[in-house]
């Protein structure tokens, strides 16, 4: 895992879709580890005993996963390391941790061009490979690989239409909302899809091919305070 400092950051972006608009300050007051990859299907089967992803191979993604499916993923792995608290990270930490301090479209910049670099997406995308191993590109300014392409990647809250336009600090979104949040975009799916802001709402307990996860955990667990 990745420690991801804490700082602040504009979440959203006035030149994105309807719901990421209302740009908006947030501050990130406590550091917090994110998952350098996309969870594998190595670690799925490891603490899960099964694997359902379409499009099978131990260091790809774990795909086809609906929201549920990713928090007892964090249960169990908190059962094996207690005091840990794994987790699913929330909207504002996965944005924050995909931008790595850039205010641009995606992490490295503003030129989709430059995309193929870091992502697979449909720019480079193979129908019959479908997902990559996790790690084949150039990761991000805080060594996170694959935020943008690949699978999309489920939050822990639910989907807000739209954005609080107040600075906020450590925001957790909605609980109880009708639908949840992935992030990141996906191998068969357009540039835009893959920007840093881009919002996509599912309900909770959609299996889509193309969705998995990436894990967050609280830094205080492994002793850092600062």
């Amino acid at each position: 895992m990745v420690l991801v400092p804490a700082g602040s950051f504009i979440m959203g972006s006035d030149k994105g879709d309807k719901n990421e608009k209302l740009p908006h300050k947030v501050n990130i007051t406590r550091p917090f580890y994110l998952g350098k990859f996309e969870v594998t299907q190595a670690q799925w089967q490891a603490v899960m005993g099964t694997n359902w992803s379409h499009f099978v191979s131990p260091q790809k993604p774990a795909d086809t996963l609906n929201r549920t499916d990713c928090r007892t993923f964090a249960k169990k792995l908190n059962t094996r390391f207690p005091g840990r608290n794994f987790r699913l990270p929330t909207e504002a930490e996965w944005e924050y941790a995909c931008r790595a301090g850039s205010p641009a479209a995606y992490g490295f910049g503003d030129d989709p061009a430059a995309l193929g670099d870091y992502a697979w997406f449909i720019g480079n995308k193979d129908e019959k490979t479908g997902t990559h191993p996790v790690g084949r590109k150039t990761p991000n300014a805080w060594g996170l690989y694959d935020m943008h392409g690949n699978v999309f990647e489920w939050c822990a809250e639910g989907y807000a239409h739209d954005y609080d336009p107040k600075e906020q600090t450590d925001p957790t979104g909605v609980k109880d909302a009708e639908w949840g949040v992935v992030r990141g975009g996906a191998w068969n799916f357009g540039a835009r899809s893959c920007r840093s802001s881009t919002r996509v709402w599912l309900f909770p307990y959609q299996r889509v091919v193309v969705v998995g996860c990436r894990i967050a955990c609280d830094a205080q667990s492994y002793g850092l305070t600062k």
